[in-house]
């Protein structure tokens, strides 16, 4: 019954038959307790008791009995900020914020255009520069960092990646990372913040068979160094490169495949519909980050094993039918779609962020400073992209990206031929 509901929903409403996967495959579904943990560990099931633990933990959580709140540290030297930096940051704000003390808006400061970048220049260089926060400014945390330690790329100094509260520190030896970490600690401490040297973790990125020992300390506490970490869900690796998130990505969506199984392998459901529950449930979990991934011929042979993988359980082939993959393909009605939708989204990425010529031009076409390994060098994104949208030199797509029709043409001739 469900079954035959579902395919008269796809038919003629697809959110509709979204809605009813959901609900039974339980995607839906959000589970509550009904309960909460008190400070000293035991449950709270009241109510009233369950409120005020929430008053209790917000007002821990921003409680701040540090004094000297509008000084700041200046023993550094730098380049001084620029307009252009505050007109990035300003751009990268989100609208519909709620607005601080002051009472100014996001869209009023956009509204403003030159004449408001030009205000705001001004006071963020006289704080950079003498360490005097104002006291209306005094409830935010302002931690100033060099621009001196870290890597140069294209001729440009990066020391740090920071998204909300997740923050990456990156230096080009132990001892330009440890000055950062440092002042990190230093300007956290006046606030009456502290780092916890439990999650704080090390890792050198090196090219070696074994990493080179980094010794990092917080607060005379040696800092764990490992071989990957995850940064806003993505696995990041010592050696640089995307195996270990490409194969995390992959278990992560054979797990899900199987939680929809009902839906994914039933065969009282048409397979186009499944194909549709495939691509918008399964697929995303597994190409979640793919416009950085490295693409090798050994990775793509992986990836399509995988898609191989979802489509024969789709139709309950079992491995001990000897039917080739072409076989099952035809069965199923569909074409190798996985890589060529990978490198799609590739180039479209590398379309945006190159034609907006920010960071992520900067980090493409940038050069780093030092000398190449000996033997033969890594395949990087950009070979396997231009061989794949056709010219098969690197600069021939950089030259291309920046006509936008041009480039729309190429990644659809490209998909389409299926290569």
């Amino acid at each position: 019954m469900r079954n035959a509901k579902i395919e008269q929903q796809r038919k003629h409403g697809p959110q509709t038959m979204y809605r009813s996967i959901e609900e039974i495959t339980g995607k839906r579904t959000f589970l509550s307790t009904g309960c909460i943990q008190a400070m000293n560990g035991d449950i709270i099931i009241d109510k009233e008791k369950i409120l005020e633990r929430w008053a209790e933990y917000i007002r821990e959580l921003f409680k701040d009995d540090s004094k000297d709140h509008n000084i700041m540290k200046n023993n550094f030297a730098g380049p001084p900020i620029m307009k252009e930096e505050v007109e990035t940051a300003i751009k990268k704000m989100k609208h519909g914020k709620v607005i601080g003390p002051g009472n100014i808006s996001v869209e009023l400061i956009e509204a403003l255009e030159d004449f408001g970048i030009g205000k705001d220049t001004y006071p963020l260089k006289e704080i950079y520069d003498t360490g005097q926060i104002p006291t209306d400014l005094s409830k935010s945390i302002f931690i100033a960092l060099p621009k001196k330690p870290g890597i140069k790329v294209g001729g440009q100094n990066i020391n740090n990646l920071r998204y909300a509260d997740d923050t990456v520190l990156i230096a080009e030896n132990k001892e330009d990372l440890q000055k950062l970490l440092n002042i990190v600690e230093e300007e956290s401490r006046k606030k009456g913040l502290e780092l916890n040297s439990k999650k704080t973790e090390v890792m050198v990125i090196s090219s070696k068979q074994e990493s080179p020992k980094c010794d990092i300390f917080i607060n005379k506490v040696k800092l764990k160094q490992t071989e990957k970490f995850k940064y806003l869900r993505t696995i990041i690796s010592n050696n640089g490169k995307t195996n270990r998130e490409i194969s995390a990505r992959t278990a992560q969506a054979k797990i899900n495949f199987q939680k929809m199984k009902t839906i994914l392998t039933n065969k009282h459901i048409s397979i186009e519909t499944r194909k549709r529950a495939l691509q918008c449930y399964i697929e995303p979990v597994l190409m979640y980050g793919c416009e950085a991934w490295t693409i090798s011929k050994q990775i793509q042979n992986k990836l399509e094993a995988t898609e191989m993988w979802f489509v024969r359980r789709m139709l309950r082939i079992p491995w001990t039918a000897k039917k080739t993959n072409e076989r099952v393909l035809n069965e199923a009605n569909k074409r190798r779609s996985l890589v060529r939708t990978i490198r799609k989204r590739q180039a479209t990425f590398l379309g945006h962020g190159m034609r907006r010529g920010k960071l992520e031009h900067l980090v493409t076409t940038g050069k780093f400073e030092g000398k190449r390994s000996r033997g033969r060098q890594r395949e990087k994104i950009m070979d396997g992209l231009a061989t794949w949208l056709g010219p098969g030199k690197v600069s021939d797509i950089l030259g291309a990206v920046k006509d936008r029709d041009l480039w729309r043409d190429m990644i659809a001739n490209a998909y389409k031929q299926g290569t």
